[in-house]
C-alpha cells in the first residue's frame, strides 16, 4: 500500500519545507479515525492561472463515510505576501468540495488549522514572499491513504483510553509491547507527551530475549523545535528509513526516547493504565517497556511493567 504522506526533509527545495509541521501528527491521527483518502485527490500545479492548483478526482473517507470527489482544477491560491512566506492548506469538505485555507505569513511559517472537524487534508502549498507562480515543488502531499472496505491501511493508531498521567520514572526510553495477528510494516512512531524544545527524539523497534535487547532498529532522529514544544499535547513524529516488518504472532517492543538527555532522564510520556489496541482485531499491547540508556543497544536491560502501556502513535500498514 502506497503511503503518499510527505514528511519534511532537510534537502527540500525551500528551507521552510525542511522541518515537520505541528499539524502533521494531527493529520495522521485523522487516519486512525478513518478520515483520509481512498484514491486519487492528488494536488498539482495548475495548467491555467499561475497562482492556482489542480485537484484530481477520487474518493475520501470522513469518519468511515465515503464521499466521491470530482476533478476540481484551477483552485485559487491567494496573492503572496510581499515580505514573508506562508503555508496554505488544501482540504476536501464533507460535500466533496476543495477548500483552500490561507495561512499566516511569517518569518518561520506554519500551516493553518484545519477548517473544520470533517475536512480531509490533501496538501500544504508553500507560498514564498512575492511569489507569482505555484509549481509542484511547492506542494507537500499530505494525503493519508486508507482502505474503504477494511479500514486496515497506513494510518495513525493511538491508545483510546481517557485517563492519562505523565510518567515520571527515570527512563529516557519508554514504550509498549505489541503482538500483531497479521504481518504489518511499521513506517513511523509518534511520541505523545511533554515535548522539550531542542530535545533529540528517536523511535525504535526492539525484540527481547531474557529481559535484554536482542535486536534493535532505530528511526531517524528529530530535534524538537519551539513550535513543537508549544503544542498542549506534544506529538513528535519520527520515521524509519525503510519500513520495519513485524511478523504475525511475534512480540515486539515499540519505544520512543530522547538521545541527548542522559541515562537517568525521565521521558515525560503519557501513561494510561489500559490496553493499547490497534484498529483491527487481535493486535493488542498490555505491557510497558523501558530502557535506562540514552542510546540503547543490543544486550541492554529492558524493564517491564504489566498491566499498563505508554501512549504513542504508530504509522503502519498491512503487508
Amino acid at each position: 500500500m502506497t503511503h503518499p504522506f510527505w514528511v519534511s526533509e532537510a534537502d527540500a527545495t525551500f528551507s521552510d519545507q525542511s522541518e515537520p509541521d505541528p499539524l502533521d501528527a494531527e493529520i495522521l491521527l485523522l487516519g486512525f479515525r478513518q478520515t483520509g483518502v481512498v484514491s486519487g485527490c492528488d494536488v498539482t500545479q495548475s495548467s491555467g492561472s499561475e497562482m492556482e492548483v489542480d485537484v484530481a478526482s477520487g474518493e475520501v473517507l470522513i469518519a468511515t463515510a465515503s464521499t466521491t470527489v470530482s476533478a476540481q482544477p484551477d483552485r485559487t491560491i491567494a496573492t503572496a505576501d510581499g515580505t514573508n512566506p506562508r503555508f496554505d492548506l488544501v482540504t476536501i469538505n464533507s460535500s466533496g468540495t476543495v477548500v483552500v485555507t490561507t495561512g499566516t505569513p511569517a518569518v518561520q511559517p506554519v500551516s493553518p488549522d484545519m477548517p473544520d472537524a470533517t475536512s480531509v487534508p490533501l496538501a500544504y502549498v508553500y507560498v514564498p514572499a512575492s511569489d507569482t507562480t505555484i509549481t509542484d515543488n511547492q506542494i507537500h502531499d499530505k494525503r493519508v491513504l486508507l482502505v474503504a472496505s477494511a479500514g486496515a491501511s497506513t494510518m495513525y493508531a493511538e491508545n483510546s483510553g481517557e485517563d492519562f498521567v505523565v510518567s515520571t520514572s527515570a527512563f529516557p526510553w519508554k514504550g509498549s509491547s505489541v503482538t500483531p495477528n497479521v504481518d504489518i510494516d511499521i513506517h513511523g512512531l509518534v511520541f505523545i507527551g511533554t515535548v522539550i524544545s531542542g530535545g533529540d527524539y528517536q523511535g525504535a523497534v526492539i525484540t527481547e530475549s531474557g529481559g535484554t535487547v536482542a535486536t534493535i532498529t532505530k528511526s531517524e532522529e528529530v530535534t524538537a523545535t519551539a513550535l513543537d514544544a508549544e503544542v498542549a499535547e506534544g506529538k513528535m513524529l519520527v520515521q524509519f528509513a525503510t519500513p520495519i516488518t513485524l511478523s504475525a504472532d511475534t512480540t515486539y517492543y515499540l519505544l520512543m526516547g530522547r538521545t541527548d538527555a542522559g541515562d537517568t532522564y525521565s521521558l515525560p510520556s503519557q501513561f494510561p493504565n489500559a490496553e493499547f489496541a490497534f484498529p483491527f482485531g487481535g493486535m493488542v499491547a498490555n505491557q510497558s517497556s523501558r530502557i535506562a540508556k540514552q542510546n540503547p543497544a543490543v544486550s541492554d536491560t529492558i524493564s517491564f511493567s504489566t498491566p499498563g502501556v505508554v501512549r504513542m502513535g504508530v504509522l503502519w500498514s498491512i503487508v
